[in-house]
């Protein structure tokens, strides 16, 4: 082999080498580009999920007043004035 014949090769080799570490920095880039996004989702999701929960929680809230007012207009219970006072008892309070 001349000295032609290496350089080319060297210069070849070089090419390829660049080359390697060019497709492998814009991979290594694109895959934390990835990562970022999948922790900006995580985030949004739980985010979402929260909301979502206390919408829940309100809405069973807001629906079990609604059927504590249908109880009490079927037994025909009336809402107290200012002036009654209610006794709430606790079945829990009597000894048996």
């Amino acid at each position: 082999m001349n000295g032609k014949q290496i350089k080319t090769i060297f210069i070849l080799i070089l090419f390829c080498f660049i080359f390697y570490f060019i497709v492998t920095g814009q991979i290594n880039n694109n895959l934390t580009n990835l990562r970022i996004q999948i922790t900006d989702l995580k985030e949004n999701y739980d985010i979402l999920e929260n909301k979502s929960n206390s919408m829940k929680a309100e809405i069973k809230s807001l629906l079990s007043i609604k059927n504590l007012e249908k109880i009490a207009e079927e037994k025909k219970f009336n809402k107290p004035t200012k002036e009654q006072k209610i006794v709430l008892k606790n079945d829990k309070d009597k000894k048996e």
